[in-house]
C-alpha cells in the first residue's frame, strides 16, 4: 500500500532506509485554549489508517483519551495527595493496599496497565507470590486482595473521570468466595461471667464502656468532659487510635460515630467510682501524675496504649474461663444481644455508630433520641451485676 498525493497519512524515510507511516490529527484542547495536535507514526500504513479512524471517531463521540506516560505509581500519588478528606487510619490503609500494586507496575505507564495485568497480581497475591506484608509464600487472604483491588479500582475511575484512561482494568475482576469467619461472641450469661470476674478491676468502667458496644478507640479517646453524670449521658467526640504504630487521637471514625448515648445505671456508677479513685490516685502521685481528661488512664494519669487495652481484655477473659474473643468481638456481642433481646436493626445501627445505606442520617436523627432510651435500659439489664462491689473495690 502507497500513500497518494494529498493523503493525511504521510511515508516517511528514516535514516537507516527504514520506512514509516505519520499523521498529524488534532486531539483536542489544551488548558491553555490551544490546539493540541499529536503526531502518531506506525511501521505499516494500514495501521496508521485503521488508528487515524479510531481517532476521529472517538473524538466525535467524546470518548478519545490523549496518549499519556504518566505512570501509575504517579497517578497514585496524585490520586492519594487529593483525598484530603479520609482519616490517617484509612490512608495508611490505602497506602498498604496499594504497595504491591507499586511494586508490580508502578513504574510503568498507567495506559498500558491492562486487565490481565491486574489479574496476574491477584492470582500472586492469593498465591502468596507476592505480600505487602508479612512473609512471602503465605496466600493472601481473599479480605486483604479485595482492599487492593478495590483501591485501585477507585483510583483507576478517577482517572477515568479525569479523561486520561478509557477503561477500567481492575473492574469486575472475580475473587473466590471468602470463607465466613465462625461466630465468635458471648452471650448475656458470659459477659455476666466477665463482668464478675472483672468486678475488682481498676478498669471496670472501661469495661462496661466496651460492653456497651463501643469501639476501642472510643472508650480510649472518651474525656470525663464528655460525660455527664449529672444527666446521664456520654458523648463520642473523638477516637484515640493506632496508625503505623503510633498511637494518633482524631475525630470520631464516621459522621454516624459522632453520638451521645444513655448511660444505663451500672455504667454511670462505676464510671463515678473510677473519677473517685483517680482524685486519690493524683494525690498520692503529686507531681509525678500528668494531667489529662482521658478517662482510660494509668495510676499516675498516662493513658493507656490500645493494644494493651486490648490485651489485657484478653487475659482477663482468659481468667474467667470463657471462650477467647477479639476485644471488638465485644463490640459484636451487644449487638447480637440487642438484637436477641428484640431491638430493632436501625435502632441498634444507631446505637453501635454504624453507617448503614438503607437509612439517612436524618432516620437516624429523627428515630435515635426516642429509641436510645430503650436500649440503654437493656444494656442496663443486661450489664446489671457486681457493679456495687466494683465500686466499694476502687
Amino acid at each position: 500500500m502507497t500513500t497518494k498525493k494529498g493523503d493525511p497519512i504521510k511515508r516517511v524515510t528514516l535514516a537507516d532506509g527504514r520506512t514509516r507511516y505519520r499523521f498529524v490529527i488534532d486531539v483536542g484542547t489544551r488548558p491553555d485554549g490551544k490546539r493540541d495536535q499529536r503526531t502518531f507514526t506506525y511501521d505499516k500504513l494500514g495501521e496508521a489508517r485503521a488508528e487515524r479512524a479510531r481517532i476521529i471517531s472517538e473524538r466525535a463521540k467524546g470518548s478519545y483519551v490523549r496518549p499519556s506516560k504518566v505512570t501509575l505509581s504517579a497517578h497514585l500519588d496524585e490520586w492519594m495527595a487529593g483525598k484530603r478528606a479520609i482519616k490517617a487510619s484509612t490512608r495508611r490503609n490505602y497506602e498498604d493496599a496499594l504497595k504491591p500494586v507499586r511494586e508490580r507496575f508502578g513504574h510503568r505507564v498507567m495506559q498500558d496497565v491492562t486487565r490481565l495485568d491486574v489479574q496476574r497480581l491477584v492470582d500472586d497475591m492469593l498465591a502468596g507470590t507476592t505480600r505487602r506484608i508479612g512473609t512471602k509464600g503465605k496466600p493472601l487472604s481473599v479480605r486483604t486482595v479485595k482492599l487492593t483491588l478495590t483501591v485501585l479500582e477507585q483510583a483507576f475511575s478517577a482517572a477515568i473521570d479525569a479523561g486520561t484512561l478509557v477503561r477500567n482494568p481492575a473492574r469486575n475482576i472475580e475473587l473466590p468466595e471468602r470463607a465466613k469467619r465462625p461466630a465468635t461472641v458471648w452471650d448475656e450469661d458470659q459477659v455476666r461471667t466477665f463482668l464478675a470476674a472483672v468486678a475488682d478491676d481498676r478498669l471496670y468502667a472501661a469495661w462496661l464502656l466496651t460492653l456497651l458496644g463501643m469501639r476501642r478507640g472510643e472508650v480510649l479517646g472518651l474525656r470525663w468532659s464528655d460525660v455527664d453524670l449529672t444527666r446521664g449521658t456520654l458523648t463520642i467526640a473523638q477516637n484515640r487510635v493506632l496508625v503505623a504504630g503510633r498511637v494518633e487521637i482524631g475525630t470520631p471514625k464516621t459522621r454516624n460515630s459522632a453520638r451521645t448515648l444513655p448511660l444505663p445505671e451500672p455504667v454511670a456508677t462505676a464510671l463515678k467510682a473510677l473519677k473517685a479513685c483517680q482524685a486519690r490516685e493524683r494525690l498520692a502521685a503529686g507531681r509525678a501524675y500528668s494531667p489529662t481528661d482521658l478517662i482510660v488512664i494509668n495510676e499516675i494519669g498516662e493513658p493507656v496504649h490500645p493494644e494493651w487495652y486490648s490485651d489485657r481484655f484478653w487475659s482477663l477473659s482468659k481468667r474467667a474461663g470463657l471462650p477467647r474473643i477479639r476485644l471488638h468481638d465485644a463490640r459484636h456481642s451487644t449487638a447480637s444481644i440487642l438484637r436477641q433481646r428484640g431491638e430493632r436493626g436501625e435502632v441498634v445501627a444507631a446505637w453501635l455508630g454504624h453507617s448503614d445505606p438503607n437509612f439517612t442520617i436524618a432516620t437516624y436523627v429523627h428515630t435515635y433520641d426516642a429509641d436510645a432510651e430503650g436500649v440503654a435500659v437493656t444494656l442496663g439489664n443486661v450489664l446489671t451485676g457486681p457493679w456495687e462491689a466494683s465500686a466499694a473495690a476502687v
